[in-house]
């Protein structure tokens, strides 16, 4: 590497650059590297300019770190990858063990976005502040920051709803649950029909917050179309099943079964027939199973008629099991 970087033949994108130079002690050297990937591809420079900034800072090198992070320029209008990198820079040194340092990077970020001036960007900013406190356990100040990127999103014109569910996002996608869903209860009820709640209800799941996860599945079924639903609901009835929680899980497949009857014809998937029929027969629920295969779409077709008569096998096995003394 080292023989060469100054002959740049090192493609910084065709390999874990930065975690290599860290390896070598070589983070100096790899980043004129990086900064040569402006004109070409801005986008990967952003995000391993972003790399090298933590780096730095892992390394106990935070006002190279700082230095770093302060120069890298917008990714998109609304999200700044500058503010976002500081604060990680700033959990970092906090996990290391230097918190006087961490702190006064969290003061500089927190300086940094009260002074953007563009909203939207602001709201985003205080919420990847919030994370990065929530990332070390600073449960209050990250609720501070994040009832900061609500005011500011909700002072957004025309598009509030849209940034409050960019400011949920970096929660759910680090498992931070309780501040994503509390973010997301402030989007008015009909925005949350162009809403990706989806994502909510995976992350609910991953980490096992069923309550969530059932909260979030009613929004999809009260807002969303009814495929939404349908997506959604088994995975929270396999979950319930888990916890031998099968009242939850039968109240559950019901309004399913319901949706998937009341769907014309045509729009009756074979695929969720067939998922609500076995995870209702999982449940004990022979006759409700039995009345939604009597619904399976096209079974006058022959690839079809077949699906339906190896589902009716399977529900068949659980009504022979439940009739043996």
């Amino acid at each position: 590497m080292e023989r060469l970087i100054p002959l740049n033949r090192i493609d910084p994108k065709g390999f874990r650059l930065v975690p290599l130079a860290t390896q070598f002690n070589l983070l100096d050297q790899i980043e004129p590297v990086i900064q040569r990937l402006l004109r070409t591809d801005p986008e990967a420079r952003i995000d391993l300019l972003q790399q090298l900034a933590i780096a730095y800072a892992q390394t106990s090198n935070p006002e190279r770190a700082v230095a770093i992070a302060r120069r890298i320029p917008r990714k998109t209008p609304s999200y700044s990858p500058a503010i976002a990198t500081l604060a990680q820079i700033a959990a970092t040194l906090y996990k290391n063990g230097q918190p006087t340092q961490a702190e006064s990077v969290f003061a500089q970020t927190a300086s940094i976005a009260a002074g953007i001036r563009e909203l939207d960007t602001r709201a985003t900013a205080y919420g990847a502040i919030a994370v990065a406190q929530h990332q070390i356990g600073q449960t209050d100040a990250a609720e501070a920051s994040r009832l900061l990127a609500v005011r500011w999103a909700k002072a957004v014109p025309n598009y509030p709803n849209a940034i409050l569910s960019a400011v949920a996002q970096p929660f759910l996608d680090n498992n931070q649950l309780t501040p994503a869903w509390l973010t997301f209860q402030e989007i008015v009820p009909e925005a949350l029909k162009e809403t990706n709640i989806d994502n909510l209800v995976i992350t609910a799941l991953s980490i096992g917050d069923l309550t969530i996860a059932q909260q979030a599945v009613f929004l999809i079924g009260q807002y969303h179309p009814p495929r939404s639903f349908l997506f959604v609901a088994p995975r929270l009835v396999r979950a319930y099943l888990g916890r031998g929680q099968t009242q939850e899980s039968i109240l559950l497949l019901d309004r399913a079964a319901t949706i998937l009857i009341d769907l014309p014809e045509q729009e009756r998937s074979p695929d969720d027939v067939e998922q609500i029929v076995q995870l209702y027969a999982q449940t004990g629920q022979i006759d409700q199973a039995q009345n939604l295969i009597d619904h399976y779409p096209n079974a006058d077709q022959e690839g079809y008629a077949i699906r339906k008569q190896q589902l009716q096998t399977h529900l068949d096995c659980y009504r022979s099991e439940s009739t043996v003394p």
